[in-house]
């Protein structure tokens, strides 16, 4: 498995400065932050999330910080190749079922539906304006009102957690970059009627730039299923990765549900620990792509 696909444990002079100071109480010195991107959280150890997005017709900034982690949000690694690896969503089923205000755990057990964490007003620095975002009723962050696209290529991003709920305050960088663009080419698995093999490797084209991203591709046909599959790439920002025709072959032998779903983003990851647990941020641009497989009928999915 690739280091990307791990828990990207956190660099603890980072995790450390950023995380609460000294015994006394002390808080990290922003002024003095040292500037890093460290990585995804684990699958399984994610509790926040905050995104710097540019899409196609908006950009936004927005996130959450909840104080255990949700067991339906874990998705659950199957095959893998180099770049490539199916995550599968799992749904846990208890019996009897859970009573309000709890969710089902991977065990079976009932658990404290996780709860979102009051953060206090968070601030984004390094885009090209800077902002401020309160939280809502709920504790979530939202804000649609900013630049479009809403940072420069290569410029050095710090969204500023001040903390609350037990969690001290944290800091999660990220790099501007070059919008993102794609020659707009319909992604297509096709397959041979007779043996019903993956015909060829899947070709994926945009334009690219010499900054700090990577370029993350997902897949999903099973957009309803009772155990969704998507498959996740990595690749370097050359201007094309291939998947190939003998991993599609894997995927595509899962069940199939709704209309299939395609995105690339240029995207770059930092995270840190928590007393709770993992929070992420992802900068990234984004562009949506038309995915058709033709696929076998309904199936049962490989053991």
């Amino acid at each position: 498995m690739t280091k990307w696909m791990l828990a990207f444990a956190t660099v603890l002079s980072f995790a450390q400065g950023c995380n609460g100071g000294d015994d006394d109480g002390d808080v990290v010195d922003t002024d003095t932050h040292q500037f890093s991107v460290d990585g995804e959280c684990g699958y399984d150890d994610r509790v926040g999330l905050f995104e710097i997005s540019h899409h196609e017709i908006y950009s936004a900034v927005s996130g959450n910080v909840k104080d255990s982690v949700n067991p339906t949000e874990v998705p659950h690694p199957k095959e893998s190749n180099d770049n490539c690896i199916l995550l599968e969503k799992i749904y846990p089923q208890c019996t009897p079922a859970c009573e309000p205000g709890f969710t089902c755990d991977t065990d079976g057990e009932c658990i404290p539906f996780p709860s979102t964490l009051d953060m206090g007003t968070i601030t984004v620095t390094g885009l090209l304006a800077d902002l401020e975002i309160d939280p809502n009723s709920v504790g979530d962050y939202s804000d649609t009102n900013v630049s479009h696209p809403p940072f420069e290529d290569g410029s050095e991003i710090s969204l500023i957690v001040p903390g609350g709920d037990g969690v001290d305050l944290f800091i999660l960088n990220g790099y501007g970059m070059e919008v993102l663009e794609t020659p707009g080419d319909e992604w297509l698995i096709e397959r041979d009627e007779t043996t019903l093999e993956v015909t060829d490797d899947l070709t994926i084209n945009w334009t690219p730039s010499g900054g700090e991203a990577r370029i993350l591709v997902t897949l999903n046909i099973d957009q309803h299923g009772n155990s969704p599959i998507t498959m996740r790439c990595l690749f370097d920002d050359t201007g094309t990765a291939v998947i190939s025709k003998d991993f599609l072959q894997i995927f595509n032998e899962y069940p199939v549900s709704g209309a299939g779903n395609g995105n690339i983003y240029r995207i770059t990851y930092d995270s840190v620990q928590t007393v709770n647990g993992c929070v992420e941020l992802q900068v990234y641009s984004k562009v949506h792509e038309d995915l058709t497989a033709e696929h076998q009928d309904e199936t049962e999915p490989p053991p």
